[in-house]
């Protein structure tokens, strides 16, 4: 029956025993203390169930919205790990294009490498072929001049009689092979002395040669070892002023040089440990910064959690207030109930009154007939609104949801309203204009199209200018590397000419002068050769004249016998004195003469090769570098603003994207809205059909005021009972 009859009469049990089947003694319950008043509402509207699921909705929506802020955080960590790791991929990109760009210079560098190599190498081999031409060509030209020399001795020469018979001479003509051979014998034997006497010379010339060689670069040593210990002395008083080291004006000796040297590693140890107790403080305090880094950063998330978590709160004291609002709205009867009930006990008081002073009257039957009527009819229009208010209870759930759809859309508009301002300050900053409310979705699109392709478009002039100062950033590097590399070579050109220059044999300060006074030398030596080679046969010649025709050549005058000898004496003390000067010994320094001038002329192309280095190639690798370090900053600076303008787009675009879903949030809101407005509309069509238009305070206040009316009836019924 319990479970039945509410099911069958479409009502609720509280509604059932407080309003349909409420006994008379119980029907003043709507007089009850408030508690009791409102745990019976409670159960009537069932206000527990809605509360609950508001609670259950408020509860779900708490932990969406903690979902959801955490979900953005996420969101935006994700971003700039993504952020990081764009830049991370163009600099990895840079890096790549920057290795491809050295292996190929590399492999062009390794190309001019071989091919140089292999040309060298067909160099060498061409010149030594050429070195041994050239000395079979010699050879040859002295072999011919010396056979044509032998032709036109023969030719001019007279053949002299040999004195002895025909017998003597026959038998000197037999023997002459024997002689001959003998001859040769000797010959064989002086030119074997002769030549070991000159492999000797040879030997010793090259010795000569090496010593002085090796004096020469000995000297050399001990003139740079010279400089080194001067330079050594300059540096270490450099020194001592430096670090306030006492160091003696006379020279350096070796304890007072190793006593300096002792006081610096002093010094440097000193140094090196301050210098690693600093680094380690300034690790410490490193590590200490970025502690309170770390420490700033958590506790600004923490902040930042809190006020999310404030936020929420403020919203939910917001909601809390509302309801608390309308719960005061709904207490608002009660106000009413104690303003009826004061005129009650007023009304009453006048009553007290009224029948005191009318105790004695003689109408009593048709006070009580009166009283019995009103009490008639006021029972009637109870029961009245009693049927009204058990129609307006089976309507309690249909209005409760009308004021959950009501606060819903007042809730929901608030909501679209804020979110409308939000958006139109963030466009208003962006786009430096209004939205129209009524577009505002094809304006943010518009709006982020634009931005995206504004970002692109910096995108490729940042790519440009990011390559730009790639290109002047290797161009400097490459630029100072090659000044370098020059002033480097310049260095070692000068230090082998001077080099070659005090191991020569020629004391010169420049290398022409040395090459001139080699080229001196060297003709001298050839001069000196050639006279001891022409005087030799010119005497030789007049010798064999005067044996042969008695005529001297020289001053064409006969000569008798007895002046034969002394002419033969006076032409071989001439040919002795022409003979003094050894041909082997021309040749050694000839030999040596021309070798110092191919040194020189070797230098002469270093001194070229350094000439053209300091005159010409260092003052545009110079002008090239100013050049590219004037245009460095402009380029820098170009780049900066077109990364800093991509940035700020990109935060932009973030931005006008959050708009975006804003603006989509705002369009489902007006959805939400709007059906909740015909929702609202179809419960309110519903309601207006029943043909009342109290609500349920309406019809409680009236049955209150009737019931007070009624407590007073049988009041003055019963005092006229009395």
């Amino acid at each position: 029956m319990d479970s039945e009859i509410p099911q069958l009469l479409g009502v609720s049990k509280a509604v059932l025993e407080n309003v349909i089947f409420c006994h008379q003694e119980d029907s003043y319950w709507p007089l009850a203390e408030p508690s009791v008043l409102k745990k019976k509402f409670d159960d009537i509207f069932e206000a527990t169930r809605y509360t609950k699921a508001l609670n259950s909705i408020k509860d779900l929506r708490k932990d969406r919205v903690a979902e959801l802020k955490a979900e953005k955080e996420r969101l935006i960590g994700l971003s700039r790990e993504k952020q990081h790791l764009d830049k991370l991929l163009g600099r990895i990109n840079d890096a790549q294009t920057e290795i491809s760009l050295k292996e190929s210079e590399y492999e062009t560098a390794k190309e001019d490498h071989d091919r140089l190599a292999e040309d060298n190498r067909k160099f060498y081999e061409l010149n030594s072929k050429f070195r041994e031409i050239y000395k079979e060509v010699e050879n040859l030209e002295k072999l011919k001049a010396r056979s044509q020399q032998d032709l036109e001795d023969a030719r001019v020469g007279n053949f002299e009689e040999l004195p002895g018979t025909d017998e003597e001479l026959a038998l000197k003509m037999s023997q002459f092979s024997q002689h001959i051979e003998a001859q040769r014998q000797v010959l064989l034997r002086e030119e074997r002395k002769k030549q070991d006497a000159e492999e000797d010379i040879t030997g010793l010339r090259d010795q000569h040669t090496d010593l002085l060689s090796k004096k020469g670069r000995l000297s050399a040593e001990a003139e740079a070892h010279r400089t080194r210990i001067s330079e050594r002395e300059n540096l270490i008083r450099e020194s001592g002023k430096q670090y306030n080291i006492s160091v003696p004006e006379q020279k350096l000796e070796r304890d007072a040089v190793v006593q300096f040297m002792s006081q610096i590693a002093d010094l440097q140890r000193k140094h090196k440990a301050e210098f690693e107790q600093l680094q380690a403080d300034l690790s410490e305090k490193s590590n200490d910064y970025f502690a309170k880094i770390r420490k700033l950063e958590n506790e600004s998330q923490a902040f930042k959690t809190q006020r999310q978590t404030l936020h929420g709160q403020v919203q939910e004291r917001n909601t809390s207030i509302r309801n608390s609002e309308r719960q005061l709205n709904g207490q608002a009867t009660l106000e009413m109930t104690l303003a009826s009930t004061k005129e009650e006990i007023e009304e009453k008081r006048s009553r007290v009154e009224k029948i005191r002073s009318d105790i004695g009257a003689a109408k009593y039957d048709e006070k009580m007939f009166e009283k019995s009527e009103q009490a008639r009819q006021l029972e009637e229009k109870r029961d009245v609104l009693l049927e009204e208010s058990r129609a307006l209870s089976m309507q309690a759930d249909s209005r409760a949801k009308l004021d959950l759809k009501r606060a819903e859309i007042k809730a929901k508009t608030s909501e679209m309203q804020s979110t409308q301002t939000t958006i139109s300050f963030k466009f208003e900053e962006l786009a430096h204009r209004q939205p129209n409310p009524e577009s505002i979705q094809e304006e943010i699109a518009s709006l982020l199209l634009s931005k995206n392709e504004e970002a692109e478009e910096t995108e490729r002039d940042a790519g440009a200018a990011k390559l730009a100062y790639q290109q002047v950033e290797k161009g400097l590097a490459d630029t100072k590397a090659d000044i370098s590399v020059k002033q480097r070579r310049s260095r070692e050109l000068e230090m082998e000419i001077q080099k070659g220059l005090k191991e020569g044999e020629v004391e010169a300060k420049t290398v022409d002068d040395a090459i001139a006074e080699a080229t001196g030398e060297l003709e001298e030596c050839k001069n000196r050769q050639n006279v001891s080679v022409g005087s030799s046969g010119v005497f030789t010649t007049i010798l064999k004249t005067g044996r042969q025709k008695k005529i001297c050549l020289a001053c064409n005058r006969g000569l008798e016998d007895d002046q034969l000898e002394k002419f033969e004496t006076h032409v071989r003390d001439l040919m002795r004195k022409s003979s003094k000067e050894d041909p082997d010994q021309l040749k050694a320094d000839m030999k040596v003469w021309q070798k110092e001038l191919d040194g020189y002329n070797k230098l002469k192309e270093k001194e070229k090769e350094r000439t053209k280095i300091l005159d010409e190639e260092l003052p545009a690798l110079k002008a090239q570098l100013a050049e590219l370090e004037a245009s460095r900053p402009d380029i820098v600076s170009k780049a900066d603003m077109l990364s800093d303008k991509l940035e700020d787009l990109k935060q932009h675009i973030a931005s006008i994207n959050d708009l975006r879903m804003q603006a989509t949030t705002i369009a489902r809101l007006q959805r939400e809205i709007e059906k909740t407005q015909s929702e609202v509309g179809d419960i309110e069509t519903d309601l207006s059909m029943t043909g009342s238009t109290k609500t349920v305070d309406d019809v409680q206040n009236e049955l209150n005021e009737i019931t007070a009316e009624l407590r007073a009836i049988e009041k003055d019924k019963q005092n006229l009972t009395r």
